[in-house]
Parts: C-alpha cells; sequence; structure tokens
C-alpha cells in the first residue's frame, strides 16, 4: 500500500513532497484543508515554546504514533498522521539515520521515544492522508480546456477536472493522480509525464540541513542530478534506497546547471 501525503508544507500532504512543484504547468493541485495542531491541554509540561502530545496512557514499547517527519527540531520531532501534526520529544541520537518525508513509527520507549521506519510491500494502491482512494488512469492527452484535462485511456475517453488549465501537449502519455471530491468530474491530483521521465542511479545519499535526503544520480551519459527524495511522491521505501539503485524520476523539469537540478514528482523503484 503506498500513501500520498498532501498538505499544507509538504503535502495535502507529497512530501509531500519540495521538489514537487508546477514549474512546467503539471498539476498538483488539490486544495489543502488547515493542519491541526495540538492544543496547549495536550502539553506535557515542555519548555515554552514547545507544544507536545501526551504519552502518558501509552505503555513502554507500543507505538505512539505512525505517520510521515514534517520536523526535526532538536530534541523535538514533527509527526503528520492523517491531518493532524503533532511533536513528540524522541531520542535525538537517532536523528541523522531519518529524513524528512520518511514514513514512521514512533515507540515509546524507557526515557526515549524511539523511530522505527515503515516498511510497505505493496505500492499498487493508492491513498492520500486521510486514507481516501486515489485512482491511477493513464492514457495520452486528446485536449485541454479551462479548468479540463482530456485524455484517452483504453480506447475511451476520460474527462478530469482541473483547479487551472492543463499545460501539457495533446499526445503526450500520461499517467494522472485524481480524486472523486464531488459528485462531478474526478480532480485531478497529479500528473506524471510518462514521456519525459529519466532513469538514473544512486552514486551517493546526502542529508541536507533540514534533515531532506538529497540524492546524487547519473545517467547512462555520465550526467550528474540532484534529486530531492523528500519533497516528493515515492513509490518506494526511503530507508531501503541505497546506491546503485536505479529509480525512475518523474519531473516537472531539470534545471540546467552542474549537477543538474530536478524538480521532482515521483520517485519509482
Amino acid at each position: 500500500m503506498k500513501k500520498i501525503a498532501i498538505i499544507t508544507l509538504l503535502f495535502i500532504v507529497i512530501a509531500t513532497m519540495g521538489g514537487c512543484q508546477n514549474s512546467s504547468g503539471e498539476q498538483e493541485i488539490d486544495k489543502p484543508e488547515e493542519l491541526e495542531t495540538p492544543s496547549e491541554e495536550n502539553n506535557e509540561g515542555a519548555e515554552e515554546g514547545y507544544n507536545t502530545s501526551p504519552t502518558d496512557d501509552i505503555k513502554e514499547g507500543e507505538t505512539i504514533t505512525r505517520g510521515e517527519i514534517m520536523q526535526f527540531e532538536g530534541e523535538y520531532i514533527h509527526i503528520i498522521s492523517g491531518d493532524i501534526v503533532e511533536v513528540f520529544e524522541y531520542d535525538q541520537r537517532q536523528e541523522n539515520d531519518f529524513y524528512l518525508g520518511q514514513e514512521v513509527s514512533l515507540i515509546k520507549g524507557d526515557g526515549f521515544n524511539t523511530l522505527e521506519p515503515v516498511i510497505k510491500d505493496d505500492f499498487k494502491m493508492t491513498y492520500n492522508n486521510m486514507g481516501m482512494p486515489i485512482d491511477t488512469i493513464s492514457g495520452e492527452v486528446i485536449g485541454t480546456e479551462e479548468k479540463t484535462l482530456m485524455i484517452l485511456s483504453n480506447n475511451t475517453e476520460v474527462t478530469f477536472k482541473t483547479y487551472e488549465t492543463a499545460n501539457i501537449e495533446e499526445g503526450t502519455n500520461i499517467t494522472v493522480f485524481a480524486m472523486s471530491l464531488d459528485k462531478d468530474l474526478q480532480t485531478v491530483i497529479t500528473i506524471l509525464n510518462e514521456d519525459s521521465k529519466l532513469s538514473l542511479t544512486v552514486t551517493d545519499i546526502q542529508r541536507g540541513e533540514n534533515g531532506e535526503m538529497l540524492l546524487s544520480m547519473k545517467d547512462v551519459d555520465d550526467g550528474e542530478y540532484i534529486v530531492n527524495a523528500s519533497g516528493c511522491m515515492l513509490e518506494l521505501n526511503m530507508s531501503e534506497i541505497a546506491l546503485g539503485d536505479e529509480l525512475t524520476v518523474y519531473h516537472n523539469g531539470v534545471m540546467e546547471s552542474w549537477p543538474m537540478q530536478v524538480d521532482t514528482v515521483m520517485l519509482r523503484k
């Protein structure tokens, strides 16, 4: 099972995802709801300025929460689960082993709460951070109008609603991620351009200043790229990315610098 978090900060949640911007007009356009945060009543007595969620009723060894890492802040970690971002104390010694956007379980410990990576085996089904199903439909673009996208999929014309006109040429092969948000047409969440995807090999993995996973990658012609894995959709487990992995990189554009900077939409293994 894979989960797409499309939130105000990184995603409605993706990751969000950072690298998931509309630099070439591809859509990532569901309108986010404002995230809830813990109230003052939940404060466990943390330092002034911190609002931590209570864990007194959770036994040692039990899971406190499961979600995606939003922020590292000293001995505190911000995790989004559903549409709620909560702040917890954790073992800060683990910080360099985890990344923004990574899905984790926070386990109640004796003295320190600890992080464990979530490992998924199935990425066939897609859901948003609230558990609502997201459909994926592949086809060829046959037309765009104001706030409407039409594709031909398996010899059937399919029409989607968009929040703005999709800047995609007719004849382009795409995969649409869409949700049924009302009784009318399905609404586009994200579009993958199948005609411009890259096949790149991981040559180095770095942790950015704020905890983002930055991948150095190469193509078959030794072209060098930098990909932010923390700011996009993932059809893989972040904790399992390794040197030598060949990944499919969907993007909205590539900046002609050296190494080239990729405006990444999705990574797929």
